[in-house]
């Protein structure tokens, strides 16, 4: 078979010649998947040269189908033969039959700039949030912590475990991110897998927290992000910086769901509870906390929640430098997810996030780090394209 891929009028085309049977059905499926996972919503699968469709073929246009209307997008057969036509109409799929590809309708309130390595869209107005320390700002101080509810308008992140008690957590403290009425979280200990709860009517997550920050509040403003063509991804140190700036604030929280380029970051191979002496020292430290030796888990999408600043805020303590000149602090934790395509133009948090964990196949919790190590460092976290919401932080001198 002959795949050519084209553009026309602001659609993707797949123009097939050939049989869509067993043998070729991958090869077209790949041709697909690359397509939405390179930002294409609408693909035109042009079929004047197919004259043979199979059931392996016809669950690969089933599946096309299915993923753009997932995000809003289109998907459209045109060209169809005779014989393959009616093929497809007896299987259920005659929708699709010469059918437009739909325009996707821009809202009316987009503002567009650019960064080094995106451009950006940026929707809805700026709503502040109030932000407060949990603990210790290490996190290997567990003298203190405290048990959170996390409704939908309540964000946090830190170290803590998805548990009733003090004495129950203390085992099990690791990565944590909660928003949008989702908590997660990785328990210490390289057996163990991530865990999540999810808001259902009455029912509320909560966790206790060793070490964290939580925010109250909704974010309002919505920045939409893509990777310029000559970048190989957007930093997240770029996309923390353009947070802040659109924040309009000297601290703001960001929260991001974004298809992965490669993330770096580390987790908790031990509960700090169970940390003596000093966590950080050689070799021990290889035994408390795990890092990526390079950017990892390239080709999935992610959730992130995090809080960033200027150097020199009163939140300091509790943020790290992102970048090599330590001007830009943060900490921010990310959940990664099987690849899904985020919906473009303006959408919103708590129907994203959620989609995202009603799916499920919540793989990892991570610390993301810059490693600026030269020579040998991993780099920063990298981005393909996403959302993410922005709000200033009502009470900046009050860590």
């Amino acid at each position: 078979m002959d795949i050519q891929r084209t553009h026309e009028n602001g659609a993707f085309l797949l123009t097939l010649a050939g049989r869509l049977d067993a043998t070729w059905a991958d090869a077209v499926q790949a041709a697909l998947d690359a397509a939405v996972r390179a930002g294409e919503h609408r693909i035109v699968m042009d079929m004047a040269g197919v004259d043979y469709i199979s059931s392996a073929g016809l669950r690969v246009v089933i599946a096309g189908y299915k993923q753009l209307r997932a995000v809003q997008g289109g998907f459209a057969l045109r060209n169809v033969q005779p014989g393959v036509a009616k093929v497809i109409e007896l299987s259920g799929l005659g929708v699709l039959l010469n059918a437009p590809a739909p325009v996707v309708a821009e809202s009316r309130a987009v503002r567009r700039s650019e960064s080094a390595s995106a451009t950006w869209e940026s929707h809805g107005t700026v709503t502040p949030v109030k932000l407060r320390a949990i603990g210790g700002a290490s996190a290997f101080d567990v003298a203190g912590g405290e048990s959170v509810e996390f409704s939908a308008a309540r964000f946090g992140l830190g170290i803590a475990a998805l548990a009733g008690s003090r004495e129950e957590a203390l085992p099990r403290l690791g990565e944590f991110l909660a928003l949008a009425g989702c908590a997660a979280h990785l328990p210490a200990g390289g057996a163990n897998r991530p865990d999540f709860l999810v808001a259902e009517k009455a029912f509320v997550p909560s966790a206790w927290i060793s070490s964290g920050l939580i925010a109250e509040g909704s974010p309002g403003l919505l920045l939409r992000f893509e990777v310029r063509p000559e970048s190989r991804g957007v930093p997240l140190v770029e996309i923390a910086s353009a947070a802040l700036e659109a924040s309009g604030a000297s601290v703001a929280i960001f929260v991001t769901v974004a298809e992965v380029a490669g993330l770096v970051g580390g987790s908790l191979r031990q509960s700090p509870a169970a940390a003596s002496g000093d966590p950080f020292a050689f070799p021990g430290i290889r035994e408390r906390l795990s890092f990526t030796s390079e950017r990892a888990f390239r080709d999935t999408t992610c959730i992130t929640v995090g809080v960033v600043a200027k150097s020199g805020s009163a939140w300091e303590k509790q943020l790290r430098p992102l970048s090599a000149t330590g001007e830009t602090l943060g900490h921010i934790h990310a959940a990664v997810f099987p690849y899904r395509p985020i919906r473009k133009g303006e959408i919103a948090l708590d129907e994203t996030v959620r989609g995202l964990f009603e799916v499920g196949g919540l793989q990892s919790l991570l610390h993301l780090l810059n490693d600026t190590r030269d020579p040998e460092g991993s780099g920063d976290s990298e981005f393909h394209r996403g959302a993410c919401w922005v709000a200033p932080v009502s009470n900046p001198s009050e860590p």
